[in-house]
């Protein structure tokens, strides 16, 4: 029962590789192997690396199986190499030892069909290893389409709940009926996330909400007259959050490609009483209260350090972020020419990118 043991941690952790709750959490810059190697008796450090790594390996299940495959064989052996002294860095190999063969079967459930799954669990219902695999993959192909399809993951779910519950009357054994619960049970918790979908999926045609602003960063401020007839981007992020910060490559393709076309992107976030490390190079959550002209020049050099040359925009109150219903980050909101929203996708990876230029080109 290993296999399915992890399914309840499958569906959250999912969710924290793609998106961040709002709620702040130390993020620093990227951390290359040879730092992680060099730090490795740094835990905070080292546990920074793993979760960036790991990250990087979760949006490449089931988009480019292969690149995951390879990134996760180079992590073993980085791994395999490392000998730290510190006693809370030796805590977090078995930690990692863990992930990747968690992250090993998730490979394995994404590159085995759906069909063949099914017909092993109809050939044999107390199939346990066929059990866990059919679970990881709806799991992980629910996730996306929850994002890019909501009435296909509705029709999905309602599909694998269908078949799970007649399966699992074929099962001989009480605790394989058992397994066939637990997963049953990770797959309800989609439910909520489809309705939180669907009412963005409603925000499309909606006019646009007002802006409530309190400060602009990285750019000139500017007014709702200023953005007629422009096609927008609303990002929502924030300086912790590691998904948005993936985001930020494809952001800075979409200013520099389109930035003269009529597109204006606004990067929208909150005060987090973070303050600019400048011998670290990077932001830092202070113990102490963090003035907000001091908190506005960290994102000046935030955004330097990540060569964005888009407006930042200091929300002054949570109205835009509850009109747009936005629960979890890095959100992004598509705006056309007449103030109406014509997209939303919420989290980082590469399909969201896609969608998002795509609308953007069609819009222009």
């Amino acid at each position: 029962m290993k296999y399915l043991s992890q399914l309840p941690k499958f569906i959250s952790g999912a969710i924290v590789i793609f998106t961040c709750a709002l709620s702040p959490q130390t993020f620093s810059a990227e951390i290359t192997t040879e730092q992680a190697k060099e730090k490795v008796d740094d835990s905070s450090h080292l546990n920074r690396y793993f979760g960036q790594e790991f990250g990087r390996i979760g949006q490449l299940i089931g988009t480019d199986n292969e690149a995951a495959e390879k990134k996760l064989t180079d992590l073993i052996r980085v791994v395999s190499e490392m000998t730290p002294e510190n006693e809370d860095s030796k805590a977090l190999i078995p930690r990692a030892h863990s992930a990747i063969e968690f992250y090993q079967k998730q490979i394995k459930a994404a590159k085995t069909s759906i069909n063949e799954i099914i017909e092993k669990l109809n050939a044999n219902p107390n199939d346990e290893e066929s059990i866990g695999i059919y679970f990881t993959h709806k799991n992980m192909t629910l996730q996306k389409l929850i994002v890019a399809d909501v009435e296909e993951a509705e029709r999905q779910l309602k599909e694998a709940k269908t078949f799970v519950n007649a399966t699992k009357e074929k099962a001989s054994e009480d605790a394989i009926k058992s397994i066939y619960e637990t997963g049953l049970t990770s797959l309800t918790r989609f439910d909520e996330a489809l309705s939180r979908a669907r009412k963005l999926e409603n925000m499309v045609g909606q006019d646009a909400g007002p802006l409530a602003i309190e400060a602009w960063v990285n750019g000139e401020p500017m007014a709702a007259e200023d953005l007629k007839g422009k096609v927008v981007l609303l990002d929502f992020w924030a300086v912790w959050c590691g998904p948005c910060i993936a985001t930020f490559p494809h952001l800075k393709h979409l200013q520099e490609a389109y930035g003269d076309k009529g597109l204006v992107i606004l990067g929208l976030t909150r005060y987090y009483n973070y303050e600019w490390n400048e011998k670290a190079k990077r932001a830092s959550r202070s113990e102490a209260t963090v003035e907000k002209a001091d908190e506005q020049k960290m994102l000046v050099e935030f955004a330097k350090s990540h060569g964005l040359e888009h407006r930042f925009a200091i929300q002054s109150d949570n109205s835009m972020s509850e009109y747009y219903g936005v629960t979890g980050i890095p959100h992004v909101v598509v705006l056309d020419r007449k103030g109406k929203v014509q997209l939303m996708r919420v989290g980082s990876g590469g399909q969201n990118s896609q969608d998002v230029e795509d609308k953007i080109k069609e819009l222009l």
